[in-house]
């Protein structure tokens, strides 16, 4: 999210006073409210600047009902303030007197009052305070000893949290309910309920935001900064992550506990880092979705105490959910981007790291985001929100809440145009699932989208409940009797925590060079170093974004001075800069020194918040001073800081660049860090968490592309697709040597059943066991180090292709192996780690032989296993232009309790398989993968999941094979048909039908009566076809039907209007044969057109079939140009033309005689609500039968004769035979 600058941030009351009031015990039966005929007597004492030191110390709160100087006096002196300061910005005050006419700002309450001004607060004095003191009914805590609040239920410690929410949620007005959606939550003035600020930072360390204040000095000025999250994850340290969460909440509550920070935390990023050139992508762990859902897992145990514990010591927040990884490129902003991103990537890739957060930490909180996905803003889109999140991950427990990013809901309006109003967008989020609105849409809107019947008012209650009932767990109302109260000043910046910070940095920095003259670690001959470079004296850059204020920054300088070296600092250049007035003083000091040290990289100048790359090269002229330097004759070692990575290779192969580390942005310990390494004092281990690409890889896929592998025109991302990095995932060097050997003798091999049995036993198939592996890691150098093993999984046979290059399933960290000590170290590998995602997005474990190495970049020997199935799935494959084979693939499993696995019996063969059979594509949808065919099918109920309530198993039913995504604009009007994420079988990149089994959901499976025979049940898929053509028809008993294309759709539409009661049904074919068997199956009057203008054959038919006056409906079938000229002519004034079928995408088109005659022109799409129960129906019913169409029968085996045949022409409808 973007922070607002200062003049746009939160109205706050400044409290103070000649002595701060006691707060009073709390009582045992409540005390009466306060007088509310109170008035403060008030006189102005001037203007005060506002940007250091706080001239009043009593405390401070966001006021109800906004700013004004009687509002704010009145709450001062009800609880005993002398003094009352009132302002409009950020919390600072150094008591600087300023001349009265510079605070000009407006109140927020009061907009012909003034209200101080930026960095300004005016002082006013109380010269009758109260006599008997209050507490502060709008500081951060509530007052459960007084009422009107205390009598509420929210005070009533007995009650569960979502009872005392609700009682207060209950008691609350329509107006107070809909003001309490913002993060800046006023609270309720009249219930006594004080105002609070959702929105808190701390995505590494406690971090300044509108929820957190650092005090200009003394008590809560600063707090523990450790390094960014793309550092600390290159330690590849579970535990080291855990204990940092554990201190930044320890932290945070200490904070709050003395009023300066929330109790939720809008922190982890857990975001992949998909492309190299995203500006946030250093507040991630870097792109790997298992390594990251390891480290939120443990970030999040750490945080919030423990997994899903019943009092959090604070709330974390998961963001941004989901597909948010562009800031602003090449014009496409993140407010209104759009991530198209497939089933398979969205399962693989994008919402593993999420899933790990809620399903498995269970995190309060959930953030989602500014993007779209697939066409739906993320924050109204109930598929992601409740489906995905609250639904299939189980994250429905107590005081579970979703927040919008920063005005993402108005970005639903303003930006995506998702909705037509700020009332609908604001009602959307409501819906979908997002219950706080970092932003005003929802306060604003929601009472004219109730006007409107846009939510139910139970929507709003429950979205507030949840908002309250995690205010309960975490001790906000009974705050003094919290399990954390007694945390405070103390437990901020110990000296536990300042060396957790530098053992952070220490552990993600990562050696990337270090050639044969081994300048690292550094001699105990130098003595005199030069530093130079942008970071070589750098401060708050060492920070990254999001960060707060440290108790001190360690600069490099420093860190060589605290080393006892004598220091040359010469900045040289710039960031960005191409002035190179610097490089002469940068070179003389090199030439002087007995070492080196280059400080460059990037900043937040060139990756921010709302900023990504333009290029991943080194910026400005850096590498041409590194080049200089490199040619002084000195040893050279270059540190490159940054989250994001550098095109590296000029360094890598300038043999005079002697080193090069990667530090990050390493924080408060950055130069204390960065010299440990250097010296030697701390060995490197840590191993890159992203691919260092080539700088010309961002010229060969656009930003926007959100695909992972490699489409023929772009490369794949991340190591698991792409392998021609500069520097690969993982890698990473040390000051010693190791050997890494198997400790175990042989693996597997495995059984995909004994496997099954025992994932039983988990709450999660994905993360039930697969297997331990053991290495032994020996330290054969002369340093003792930290090694990191990372386990690597491959597979070049088992499941469809494209094979990942290789995918990391497990890593461990093992500290200080001494010279010549072997370790023993364990790598637990989960079923979901080795299991890889299918195109429909299902985990699926598949049979075969596959390979595991260790580390990147070595020859260590790798390890062979072999997986062994069960009954396989045989199915019938196109992998090219009539290229087909039979391949055994794995049965799909019910993964949805409302998911049916059935024995497919009989598939026809339908004009659309045979054009991707014959030309690999049809239209944009182009076969790029192996793919399965069929989608005309029949079959029998094999296993139905435990939600199912309709179907058995044995049931014989018609299988309907388009699955929408049933939360698309269509899909919500009904008309799902339409569905724009429409997964339909043998449609790529989905798979069809002509295999064993296929999976359904249950209400895509139409039961068949015992009258239909599966052979003819097959056919209910073109008779839906047909039954929806003439639907929008709406063909009426006594109407005249002329259908062009005698094929099975058009036949089928003959019978169908039959059926409706249709009086004449006429069809027109090209072929004559077609006809004479359309003649005997349904039709009253058949036509061959000739080869004359279309307007002489619909003369000629009607004239032929005694309908002059023209037909009442005209339903086209064959999609060829010439039946559509004559259709449009051979219609009745005011008559209904139905177009199905599909040729050219261009053709011309006789407009007149469609405007002239005011003819209904329709299209038709598949089938919608409905048709394939009334086809059904009509079959059973016998008014339409369809055993007349079946001309051709084939075995499963011989399945690519039967394509031949239909595409010679052969028949009418062939069938295959399945299996058993």
């Amino acid at each position: 999210m973007l922070l607002r600058p200062a003049f746009l941030a939160w109205s706050v009351l400044l409290l103070g006073a000649t002595a701060i009031p006691s707060i009073k015990p709390r009582q045992k039966t409540c005390l009466p409210p306060v007088n509310q005929n109170y008035s403060a007597s008030i006189s102005f004492t001037g203007c005060y600047t506002d940007d250091s030191s706080r001239i009043l110390q009593g405390g401070s709160a966001t006021p109800r009902g906004g700013t004004a100087p009687q509002t704010c006096a009145d709450t001062c002196g009800l609880s005993g303030f002398t003094y009352a300061g009132v302002e409009y910005g950020s919390i600072r005050s150094d008591a600087q007197k300023q001349d009265d006419g510079a605070c000009t700002m407006a109140c927020s309450g009061n907009s012909s009052e003034i209200c101080g001004g930026t960095w300004l607060v005016d002082i006013y004095q109380i010269s009758n305070p109260s006599p008997d003191p209050v507490p502060l009914s709008g500081s951060v805590k509530p007052n459960c000893t007084m009422d009107p609040l205390c009598s509420n239920p929210i005070c009533d410690t007995s009650l569960d949290p979502v009872t005392r929410a609700k009682g207060l949620v209950d008691a609350m007005t329509f107006e107070e309910k809909v003001q309490n959606t913002q993060n800046g939550s006023p609270g309720s003035a009249r219930l006594g309920l004080p105002a609070y600020q959702w929105w808190s930072e701390a995505l590494h360390g406690v971090a300044g935001s509108p929820g957190v204040n650092f005090q200009p000095s003394g008590n809560f000025s600063y707090a523990t900064s450790f390094p960014q999250p793309i550092l600390m994850s290159a330690a590849f340290d579970d535990a080291l992550i855990k204990q940092v969460g554990t201190v930044v909440s320890i932290e945070g509550r200490a904070f709050n506990n003395y009023g300066e920070a929330g109790l939720d935390f809008w922190t982890p990023n857990i975001n992949p880092f998909r492309d190299p050139r995203w500006g946030r992508g250093q507040e991630t762990p870097g792109e790997d979705p298992y390594h990251i859902a390891r480290y939120v897992y443990n970030l999040v145990d750490g945080l919030q105490n423990g997994i899903g514990p019943a009092n959090p010591r604070v709330v974390a927040t998961c963001k941004h959910f989901a597909g948010y990884d562009i800031e602003d490129w090449e014009g496409n902003a993140r407010y209104g981007f759009n991530a198209i991103i497939s089933t398979q990537d969205l399962s693989e890739y994008y919402l593993p790291p999420f899933k790990s957060c809620a399903r498995d930490a269970q995190v309060d909180a959930i953030m989602c985001s500014y993007n779209a996905v697939n066409g739906i803003p993320t924050c109204a889109d109930s598929y992601l929100l409740d489906t995905i999140l609250r639904d299939h991950w189980n994250w429905n427990q107590t005081g579970h809440w979703v927040t919008s990013d920063c005005d993402a809901i108005d970005n639903i309006y303003a930006d995506h145009h998702y909705t037509s109003s700020l009332a609908a967008a604001a009602a959307d989020a409501l819906n979908a699932g997002t219950n706080l609105d970092c932003g005003t849409t929802m306060s604003d809107n929601l009472a004219a989208a109730a006007a409107q019947d846009l939510f139910q008012n139970a929507t709003l209650d429950s979205a507030l409940v949840q908002l309250y009932a995690s205010l309960v767990r975490l001790g906000w109302v009974d705050s003094e009797d919290s399990q954390y109260s007694s945390l405070g000043w103390p437990d901020v910046g110990t000296t536990a925590s300042q060396q957790l910070a530098n053992r952070a940095a220490v552990e993600g920095i990562v050696l990337l060079k270090n050639d044969h003259k081994k300048v690292l670690p550094l001699s105990q001959h130098v003595k005199t170093i030069a530093l130079i470079g942008p970071y070589a004296n750098a401060t708050t850059q060492l920070q990254g974004n999001y960060y707060g204020t440290p108790e001190y920054i360690r600069t490099l300088v420093w860190g060589a001075e605290q080393m006892g070296y004598t220091v040359q600092y010469e900045t040289g250049t710039g960031i960005n800069s191409t002035d190179t007035s610097g490089f002469a003083a940068a070179v003389a000091a090199a030439k002087t020194a007995d070492v080196v040290i280059y400080a460059g990289g990037i900043d937040n100048s060139i990756e921010a918040e709302a900023m990504d790359r333009d290029t991943i090269a080194w910026t400005g002229n850096q590498l041409q001073l590194i080049d200089q330097l490199s040619q002084v004759g000195k040893p050279l070692v270059v540190l490159q800081f940054g989250g994001g990575q550098l095109d590296d290779s000029a360094l890598l192969q300038n043999d005079n660049v002697n080193a090069l580390l990667w530090c990050g942005y390493p924080s408060q310990a950055g130069g204390q860090a960065v010299f440990d390494i250097l010296t030697g004092q701390s060995a490197p281990a840590g191993r890159l968490p992203v691919t260092q690409y080539p700088a010309n890889y961002t010229d060969a896929i656009p930003m926007t592309d959100m695909s992972l592998r490699s489409n023929g025109s772009t490369p794949g991302r991340t190591y698991r697709w792409y392998d021609d990095a500069v520097i690969p995932f993982g890698f990473g060097l040390h000051y010693t040597t190791f050997d890494v050997s198997w400790a175990d003798k042989k693996l597997g091999p495995y059984n995909t059943a004994s496997l099954a049995a025992k994932a039983s036993k988990s709450k999660y198939q994905d993360t039930a066991p697969f297997d331990s592996f053991h290495v032994n890691v020996k330290n054969t150098g002369k340093v003792t180090s930290d090694f990191v093993t990372l386990v690597f999984a491959s597979t070049d046979n088992a499941g469809p292709k494209p094979y990942p290059i290789k995918t990391l399933v497990g890593y461990a960290r093992a500290s200080s192996i001494k010279p010549g000590e072997t370790r023993a170290v364990s790598i637990d590998v989960t079923l979901g780690s080795i299991a890889r995602t299918a195109t429909n997005g299902d985990l699926v474990l598949y049979p075969g032989s596959y390979t595991l190495e260790i580390d990147v970049g070595q020859h260590y020997p790798t390890a062979e296993f072999t997986i062994n199935g069960p009954e396989k799935n045989l199915s019938f494959v196109l992998e090219g232009i009539k290229k087909v084979k039979f391949e055994e693939r794995p049965i799909p499993e019910i993964i949805d309790p409302y998911d049916v696995l059935i024995n497919v019996k009989y598939t026809g063969i339908c004009g659309s398989d045979v054009h991707y059979w014959e030309h690999g594509a049809i239209g944009s949808f182009v076969v790029r993968e192996p793919m399965v065919l069929g989608h005309e099918s029949s079959g029998i109920v094999s296993k139905v999941g435990h939600k199912v309530t309709t179907l058995k198993v044995g049931d014989r039913v018609a299988m309907e094979p388009g699955i929408p995504c049933r939360r698309c604009e269509p899909c919500k009007s009904g008309k799902y048909h339409l569905c724009i994420n429409m997964a339909f079988a043998a449609t790529p990149p989905y798979d069809g039908t002509l295999a064993r089994y296929y999976r359904l959901p249950e209400d895509f499976c139409y039961k068949l009566p015992d009258s239909i025979p599966l052979k003819e049940g097959a056919l209910i898929e073109p008779l839906g076809v047909a039954v929806h053509v003439a639907k929008q028809g709406n063909i009426a008993p006594g109407n005249s039907v002329v259908v062009f294309g005698a094929g099975p759709v058009g036949l089928l539409c003959c019978a169908v209007a039959k059926a409706f009661g249709a009086s004449k049904v006429i069809v027109s074919d090209i072929q004559q044969t077609r006809l004479d068997f359309a003649k005997k199956y349904i039709a009253d009057g058949t036509f061959q057109p000739a080869r004359v203008s279309a307007e002489e054959n619909a003369n000629r038919l009607k004239e032929e079939h005694g309908i002059l006056a023209g037909a009442d409906v005209v339903l086209e079938a064959s999609g060829a140009e010439p039946a559509i000229h004559t259709g449009v002519h051979v219609l009745r004034t005011g008559g209904t033309f139905v177009q199905a079928g599909m040729g050219k995408s261009e053709m011309n088109f006789p407009i007149m005689a469609v405007c002239g005659k005011e003819l209904n022109f329709k299209g038709s799409f598949r089938y919608g609500s409905g048709d394939y129960k009334l086809a059904v129906e009509l079959v059973a019913t016998g008014k339409i039968s369809v055993k007349e169409l079946i001309t051709g029968e084939f075995k499963f085996e011989d399945a690519e004769q039967a394509y031949v045949d239909v595409k010679a022409g052969k028949g009418i409808k062939t069938i295959i035979a399945g299996l058993d």
